[in-house]
């Protein structure tokens, strides 16, 4: 039986490779233009709006999903956490014309 993948299994394989970052290196600052969505493959990914942390995405955790809906700037700040974060990019562009088979289990 082939392997059953998961929605975003299958979205970390349709766009480019996957940004390699430090920690602390910002992936995005509030305000930016929202262009792309992303997937945390390794590591983590802090959300902060100044000081405060909003939420840390952990590995397979999505985030930045609202701007392949919505264009308006970021609202958040996102920055890689203590552990090195490798996450996968999914613009719009990307995502478009692309209709990935989601196995189900019955």
């Amino acid at each position: 039986m082939a392997a059953v993948k998961t929605y975003l299994e299958t979205l970390m394989t349709l766009d480019e490779a996957p940004l390699k970052l430090d920690p602390g290196q910002v992936v995005f600052s509030a305000g930016d233009a929202g262009r792309e969505m992303f997937i945390v493959r390794t590591g983590s990914v802090d959300l902060r709006i100044g000081d405060t942390l909003l939420e840390t995405v952990e590995q397979g955790g999505m985030f930045g999903e609202l701007a392949l809906v919505d264009p308006a700037p970021r609202s958040a700040t996102a920055v890689a956490g203590a552990a090195a974060a490798a996450p996968h990019r999914s613009s719009t562009r990307g995502l478009r014309g692309a209709r990935p088979r989601i196995d189900e289990v019955a």
